[in-house]
């Protein structure tokens, strides 16, 4: 396989991250898209969100990296040169998918939960029913309604009850002014 490309759920995607500032690839080079392609176009679109999952996997494992390194910094055979190596790599990862966040317009989009696996151990294998992501669990439009409505409520709520406290202590102020001025 090509260095530059993932598998992920049987799908090809590219990584090659060029010719967008901050190392992002919008499609000039691979696939055919062209160099002036549209930029709301859906393949345009899978591949920027493949280079953005590329991104937050390496980020993750660089994370996983350096806290081993962090919790293990007691141990005789620690190297804190490596774990600062890992922390410095886990930074430019970072900074690297804030660009591509930024970039691809990807960022602008909500982040859904990933449900938890149960059962998963960390050495399970590539074949196995455990390996690679879990696919985050998607809200149906009825769910988003309902909790939209849920959220307004609450808001509605809270406005209301600053609005009968803010009206008390005007009504408490206006009581006092009228007690001194009939002193």
């Amino acid at each position: 396989m090509n260095p530059g490309n993932v598998n992920m759920n049987n799908m090809m995607y590219n990584t090659n991250f060029v010719n967008v500032p901050g190392g992002f690839n919008a499609g000039a080079q691979q696939g055919g898209i062209g160099h002036h392609a549209d930029p709301n176009s859906p393949r345009l679109f899978t591949e920027n969100l493949a280079n953005v999952l590329t991104e937050v996997f390496v980020l993750r494992d660089l994370a996983t990296e350096a806290l081993k390194g962090i919790q293990g910094a007691y141990h005789a055979s620690h190297l804190p040169s490596n774990t600062a190596h890992v922390i410095a790599e886990l930074k430019l990862a970072l900074e690297s998918l804030m660009s591509i966040l930024r970039s691809s317009g990807v960022g602008a989009l909500p982040l859904l939960p990933t449900p938890p696996v149960s059962g998963a151990t960390p050495t399970a294998t590539a074949g196995s029913a455990n390996a690679g992501p879990t696919q985050p669990v998607v809200p149906t439009e009825a769910q988003l309604l309902a909790e939209a409505n849920t959220m307004v409520k609450v808001l509605y709520d809270t406005l209301g009850k600053k609005q009968e406290s803010a009206s008390v202590v005007a009504n408490l102020l206006a009581v006092e002014q009228t007690s001194r001025g009939a002193k």
